[in-house]
């Protein structure tokens, strides 16, 4: 390799004089672009972590609000169900309270993603569980004390008791005394009691001396009621003597009489009582005997009323009883007379007014004598017009059954002929009465009567029909024969006068 020629420094200090002139600003210009770019890089990248960890740091927090938002809850939710106990139920609910809390607290723990977001969600829940502990706490005591003034008020409601049915003695007052302080001592163990000792031995004290002032008096009533048995002024009287009962003051033997009066008012409002509900049994048998089971049971009624009378006489039911029951049977006589009476009316107008149940005596006998002639073909639409119009319709419904029904019609047979021959013969006779409407009537039923006896004796003979019809016609012609000779008697009271061509009438005649 050829060497390089090198020429000797003139002056090295001020070193090596290059033969081409360079520009150094030109030659570092890149190198100083890339220097410049680094540092903005640098100051980007520590800008894009500083926003990294603020995000992160903001997620922390927002997953931390919410595990504490959930905490929060199952803290309220678990404050409300305590609650709920009260009584001795709400006593040492604290150590419960605070294992919870701790377990719960433990768990939403575990759930989160780092250690950040843990040690964050500890610090606020510690905070949560204090206010939930104190709210335990709170209820704890309020529940603790009403428990205890329960307990209090109960032993003292057992002790006024035990005064009260002590019969005034006084060594079991002063038992139920005693006992209810010794409770108050273990009630509130721990606690001066002495102000609650005091009110309540005061009240339990004044109980006792009402208790025996009250037995007292109640003795003095009993002796009087004994002495005096049913005699209230007597009693009155015997107490209010001052040489009686000198022991009480006169305020005290007033309240002895109210008490007398009491027990009088007691006894007559029990005795009052007993009547209503022996009233109350015997009008639940009087309904049996009246409207129930033995309705028309021979004799009930009567021994109702006599056990009543004498029920009465002896006091055990009230004298209305057997007042109401005997107003009650006159007033359901006195309405069955009525609906009766108002019943027989409407029948009696209806049968005289109302056309179709009332005959016009002519028109039922024309059609019946009509019927009887030939049963078995009555001409129904002529005589369903007159039907209202002076036929009735139970007349209409008898002859128009005349041919409905073959044993019924009897007017056909041999028998019904020669009877409806003869009886239509004496109406038009005017054998059943001299007038017109009566004889029309007459024949109407003198043609039922043979009817129902040719229904009974089909087969009758000619002597037997003979005889019912005699027997028909007996009455008839009976008064036809009265007045045959009432003319006969007029005729001789009133004779002629003498040289008169006059002649007794000739009934015959008028009559044949």
């Amino acid at each position: 390799m050829p060497r390089i020629p090198r020429t000797p420094l003139a002056d090295p200090a001020r070193g090596v004089t290059p033969a081409v002139q360079v520009d150094v600003e030109a030659m570092t210009a890149p190198a100083r672009t890339i220097v410049a770019g680094s540092h903005r890089l640098m100051e980007d990248s520590d800008r894009l972590m500083e926003t990294a960890l603020r995000l992160q740091e903001e997620k922390d927090a927002l997953t931390v609000v919410d595990h504490l938002t959930q905490f929060r809850n199952l803290a309220r939710d678990y404050v409300v169900e305590t609650k709920k106990k009260v009584g001795k139920n709400a006593l040492d609910l604290q150590p419960a309270a605070r294992d919870w809390l701790s377990q719960t607290v433990d768990d939403m723990e575990q759930a989160l993603a780092s250690d950040r977001q843990r040690t964050l969600f500890r610090k606020l829940a510690a905070g949560e569980v204090g206010q939930t502990l104190n709210q335990i706490a709170s209820h704890e005591f309020s529940q603790l004390t009403q428990y205890r003034n329960d307990l209090r008020q109960d032993s003292l409601n057992e002790s006024l008791l035990a005064i009260r049915n002590a019969a005034g003695d006084k060594k079991l007052i002063q038992d139920a005394v005693d006992r209810h302080l010794l409770n108050l001592s273990v009630i509130y163990h721990g606690q001066d009691v002495t102000d609650y000792k005091t009110g309540d031995a005061s009240r339990l004290n004044l109980e006792a001396l009402t208790q025996i002032k009250h037995w007292q008096h109640t003795q003095v009533a009993n002796e009087l009621m004994t002495k005096f048995e049913g005699d209230h002024e007597s009693m009155y009287r015997h107490l209010m003597d001052p040489n009686n009962y000198k022991e009480l003051s006169i305020e005290e033997k007033h309240t002895i009489g109210n008490i007398i009066t009491s027990e009088f008012s007691k006894l007559k409002a029990f005795k009052k009582e007993e009547q209503a509900a022996t009233a109350a049994d015997l009008w639940a048998e009087y309904y049996e005997v009246r409207f129930g089971s033995r309705r028309g049971e021979k004799g009930a009624l009567a021994q109702w009323h006599a056990k009543v009378a004498d029920m009465t006489r002896r006091e055990l039911v009230d004298g209305h009883v057997m007042q109401n029951a005997i107003a009650l049977e006159a007033q359901e006589q006195a309405s069955i007379r009525a609906a009766t009476a108002a019943q027989r009316a409407q029948e009696e107008w209806e049968r005289k007014n109302n056309p179709l149940l009332r005959d016009d005596p002519e028109v039922a006998a024309r059609w019946t004598e009509m019927v009887i002639k030939d049963p078995a073909n009555p001409e129904l639409d002529k005589m369903s017009e007159s039907l209202g119009r002076g036929l009735s319709y139970k007349t209409f419904e008898h002859l128009s059954g005349l041919r409905k029904s073959k044993e019924k019609a009897i007017w056909a047979t041999p028998n019904g002929k020669l009877v409806g021959n003869q009886l239509s013969e004496y109406r038009r006779l005017g054998k059943f009465s001299t007038d017109l409407q009566k004889n029309n009537e007459e024949f109407t039923i003198a043609v039922k009567r043979m009817e129902k006896f040719l229904l009974r004796h089909q087969d009758a003979t000619a002597e037997q029909i003979n005889q019912e019809m005699n027997n028909l016609m007996r009455p008839y012609l009976r008064s036809t024969v009265l007045k045959m000779f009432d003319k006969l008697e007029d005729w001789w009271k009133s004779p002629p006068k003498a040289g008169s061509q006059e002649s007794p009438p000739n009934v015959l005649e008028d009559n044949p």
